[in-house]
């Protein structure tokens, strides 16, 4: 999302992690250790302590109608849609598949689940269950 903050190009370390992923999807050879020089100068850097971030959610009709949960008080849900912009992947799937597990949507409510690509899909579809 680097190039919807502005940036003109992004980089993001590619480390263990990101080669077992490849490895699963039978495509390891493909794999390059990416990282930051030693002595990569930045123009900013931000920490941020997540003890202090409040839940919010995005109201109609765009992502950026944004308001806290204490803003929004209490209303009546009728559409949840479980999904990413960047990419919903397996491990995030999984995670709703667990939540939703022996559970039924309220007959009010419209539930869609978007995965991140035709490859998560098909891996969630293979996944045990």
């Amino acid at each position: 999302m680097g190039a919807e903050l502005g940036a003109t190009s992004s980089i993001f370390p590619s480390d263990e992690i990101t080669r077992d992923f490849l490895k699963a999807q039978g495509r390891e050879q493909h794999w390059t250790e990416l990282s930051a020089d030693d002595d990569a100068i930045y123009d900013e850097e931000i920490s941020i302590n997540l003890r202090n971030l409040v839940p919010l959610a995005a109201c109609p009709h765009s992502p950026d109608n944004v308001k806290t949960i204490d803003d929004i008080g209490k209303i009546q849900i009728t559409q949840v849609c479980i999904g990413s912009c960047t990419n919903s992947s397996l491990l995030d799937m999984l995670k709703v598949a667990h939540i939703l597990k022996g559970k039924t949507v309220h007959p009010d409510v419209s539930l869609s689940i978007a995965p991140g690509s035709k490859q998560v899909l098909t891996m969630l579809s293979k996944a045990e269950r």
